[in-house]
């Protein structure tokens, strides 16, 4: 049998793993603007609803016309979820608005998004 200490310290051991796992799994969103947002329509090239974020990626044209992709960073899954979303909710080839917050980088083409409209409004 295990005495006081050993089982106190035995708990206060796997406590620590887990809590230490669960904060490496997820980071923060500090290399986004969280002050500014900026708003596209692009066409959808790839969708992934999965954890610990969803991921899209639009073709959108830059500032001289030509054809980029922006990578959009999303909620997680389960949040999407719970919102009605799906794998299917977006499709490649699928013409959608997005507004969200940049990078603070601008050489990092992404957002964070805030909401996304697709031709129907919805």
């Amino acid at each position: 049998m295990l005495s006081m200490n050993s089982r106190t310290s035995i708990v206060i051991f796997l406590v620590g793993i887990f809590v230490g796992t669960g904060a490496d799994a997820h980071h923060s969103l500090s290399n986004y603007d969280m002050q500014e947002f900026l708003e596209y329509d692009g066409t959808v090239v790839e969708f992934s609803l999965s954890n610990p974020h969803a991921f899209a990626v639009i073709e959108v044209k830059n500032e001289m016309g030509q054809p980029t992709r922006l990578l959009l960073e999303m909620n997680s899954k389960i949040i999407l979820s719970g919102m009605g979303w799906s794998g299917g909710t977006l499709a490649v080839g699928d013409e959608i608005h997005v507004r969200g917050n940049p990078d603070k980088r601008a050489d990092r083409k992404q957002l964070f998004v805030a909401y996304v409209v697709d031709r129907t409004g919805e």
